[in-house]
């Protein structure tokens, strides 16, 4: 309507709305694909020679009887960083919505908040 061009539109009325919907997308994608492809490689359906992943890790441990033989951090600690990696991810997630949406900005909420700001 104001006659501006395409680029202008995209990068700087387009864009910084939906970054925010972008990360998230690929921060909440990220964390599926990892726990799909440890539970794909738990089950053997996903092993690429011998790659060493989470996913074989917990596999190789249930296969010599970790829990059993008292050594549990074999069985825990790849199990354990999926769940890092999913709340650091998630976490990471809320930190760029909070940088990234301008309904979320602190300078709009102090704003809002007091006129004299």
């Amino acid at each position: 309507m104001r006659g501006e061009r395409r680029w202008y539109v995209i990068f700087a009325e387009i864009m910084p709305n939906m970054l925010p919907l972008i990360v998230a997308a690929f921060l909440g994608t990220s964390v599926y694909v990892v726990a799909t492809m440890a539970g794909l490689q738990f089950l053997g359906f996903g092993n690429v020679g011998d790659a060493l992943t989470w996913g074989t890790m917990i596999y190789q441990s249930q296969q010599s009887m970790a829990l059993e033989s008292g050594n549990i951090w074999w069985l825990l600690s790849p199990i354990i960083a999926v769940a890092f990696m999913g709340t650091s991810f998630a976490l990471l997630n809320y930190a760029f919505d909070e940088i990234a949406n301008p309904a979320l900005r602190k300078s709009n909420r102090r704003r809002r908040g007091n006129p004299a700001a």
